[in-house]
């Protein structure tokens, strides 16, 4: 199996299933990538969930609590997640049927947040780090919650 790498610096890409898209975790660039080889361990209550049959939305370049921890927030028709692009683990697994208020987004220095307001209270926030690929995202969300 062929290492990818990225085209800025060189060093190996790793990517996420199902996105088209990588982003280095040394220089941050991000990298369209052809076809995705890469496995995603998936905790057992996701494992069991259906998946669409086109599942991807979008896929937009993220952050955790800093820039450096750099996330992919993946967009499908009944659900999102946001996946540590180091681990290639799911962090976050956002059920739309419990998304009980449309996605509200608001600017900061770090680019555009994108936040859930869940049915049991809770709020997920997605850091996204480009305005353009948060808009992407928003547009794809208005048409399924």
């Amino acid at each position: 199996m062929p290492t990818l790498k990225c085209d800025a610096c060189g060093a190996p890409l790793k990517t996420v299933q199902g996105s088209r898209t990588a982003i280095c975790e040394y220089c941050g660039v991000e990298t369209v990538i052809e076809q995705v080889t890469a496995n995603i361990i998936l905790p057992d209550a996701i494992t069991s969930a259906p998946k669409d049959d086109n599942p991807l939305v979008a896929s937009i370049p993220s952050c955790g609590s800093s820039v450096f921890e750099k996330k992919s927030f993946n967009i499908y028709r009944q659900f999102a997640e946001l996946v540590d692009i180091k681990s290639g683990k799911i962090e976050r697994h956002i059920d739309f049927k419990k998304a009980f208020k449309k996605v509200v987004k608001y600017h900061s220095s770090l680019g555009t947040n994108i936040i859930f307001k869940m049915s049991d209270g809770q709020k997920i926030f997605i850091k996204c780090l480009w305005d353009s690929k948060a808009k992407v995202a928003l547009n794809a969300l208005n048409g399924l919650i």
